[in-house]
């Protein structure tokens, strides 16, 4: 019997697809389908097609032959009972049964299709000898190995602080003048490494720190000591802010560690960061200063950081929702561009509403996550306000009970 293939759109970094394909791969009964990985963050022109088929704004999103089972959560409730894997006559109809043919929506992906960054340009193939040079210094000597970064916001001896995740090397070379693909090559670089050193129960940190492709990636992250907000235009420094934020909290991650409790939560989004040409960016000034147009005054008067603030009009409630990631989900948008960034935060904010921890509606009644309170005034002055304006990202019926919800007498 030719048992129907299974469909899996997924991201290459997304945890959660991850968990989901080491699930099918690694299960007798589930590998005997024919698997179809339709990657949608090297092939985006697929998105459309999970959207229509599956009715969800975020991966992962499996099917078995034409037959939606969902997201890795849905997967299991669907394959498993009482923490264990179901008999063969038990499992969902689609696991047994023969299918023929798939719809166009549903086929492998065109490998000639591929999205790809461009190489960077020729001084940049340097750094991985640099990367060798400065390690056998280590090694070799106690000396330090760059000039000082004399950063705004910081003091000569902060400036030498490990929060500064790309001052290993002092850039003097020249500036890539694109710096969407700067910052796109060096999310690739990690992503690929981060994929590299990425199990079933998660990404081993310790051993991606201690590879030599990791020094050669954080040597790499020092030509964004020239990276300049001021001149930016609005939808190219959304775009922009939104990729170099996303870098740096895997880049932190992996070099500074994952905060674990509220204690440490604070000092780390407000103190680690990078040396831009403007000065210093912590997480708190990339988001709240940027985006949010310093709402939180986390930039003084006399700071010149303030030039590279949005104006207050510009600020996009749905940046909140690509610089958090869902926990059962993650949005299918990876990577923002200055061209499509509006229709790319429209499909994130509707992929972030659908998740039930998120946004959840029940007896008449909405729940909002911590997001919504954390950044309330970007979303409304009052609890009506806040909902009636993630209701144009709630789709479907779950559209219709917020709209139900907000209709009752004693909505609060």
């Amino acid at each position: 019997m030719k048992f129907a293939p299974i469909t899996l759109f997924s991201t290459p970094t997304c945890p959660h697809c991850i968990k989901l394909k080491t699930l099918i791969t690694t299960t007798s009964i589930f590998s005997r389908h024919p698997l179809n990985i339709i990657d949608i963050q090297g092939h985006p022109y697929r998105r459309p097609d999970m959207i229509k088929l599956a009715e969800r704004f975020t991966v992962p999103q499996c099917f078995v032959g034409e037959t939606h089972i969902g997201g890795y959560d849905e997967f299991v409730n669907a394959t498993h009972e009482g923490g264990k894997l179901k008999s063969e006559d038990d499992l969902p109809q689609a696991f047994k049964t023969e299918l023929a043919s798939l719809p166009d929506a549903l086929r492998a992906v065109d490998p000639s299709l591929k999205v790809v960054i461009p190489p960077p340009p020729p001084y940049a193939n340097q750094l991985p000898d640099l990367a060798k040079s400065i390690e056998t210094a280590r090694l070799c000597s106690t000396t330090p190995l760059y000039s000082p970064l004399i950063l705004s916001g910081t003091t000569p001896n902060e400036s030498l602080h490990p929060s500064i995740l790309n001052c290993l090397y002092r850039y003097n070379d020249r500036v890539d003048p694109n710096p969407d693909l700067l910052i796109l090559r060096l999310k690739s670089t990690l992503d690929s490494l981060i994929t590299s050193h990425t199990t079933s129960v998660g990404v081993d940190y310790p051993s991606l720190k201690s590879s030599p492709d990791f020094l050669s990636f954080e040597i790499a992250t020092s030509e964004l000591q020239s990276l300049s907000f001021t001149s930016m235009s609005p939808s190219c420094k959304k775009s922009c802010v939104i990729n170099l934020y996303n870098l740096m909290i895997k880049h932190a991650f992996t070099k500074v560690g994952i905060p674990t409790s509220k204690k440490n939560r604070g000092p780390f989004f407000t103190t680690v960061g990078y040396a831009l040409n403007e000065g210093f960016y912590s997480f708190d000034h990339l988001e709240n200063g940027i985006l949010r147009s310093n709402r939180n005054s986390i930039l003084k008067p006399s700071d010149t950081r303030l030039l590279t603030i949005l104006d207050d009009d510009s600020v996009d409630p749905r940046i909140h929702f690509a610089l958090n990631c869902g926990a059962k989900s993650c949005p299918p948008i990876k990577k923002f561009t200055k061209e499509a960034v509006e229709e790319e935060l429209e499909v994130t904010a509707k992929g972030y509403c659908e998740d039930e921890g998120n946004v959840k509606v029940e007896g008449g009644k909405v729940t909002l996550n911590m997001i919504f309170n954390w950044y309330g005034k970007d979303f409304g002055c009052n609890e009506r306000e806040k909902v009636e304006t993630i209701r144009k990202w709630c789709v479907g019926e779950k559209g219709e009970r917020v709209d139900e919800a907000l209709g009752r007498e004693d909505f609060e």
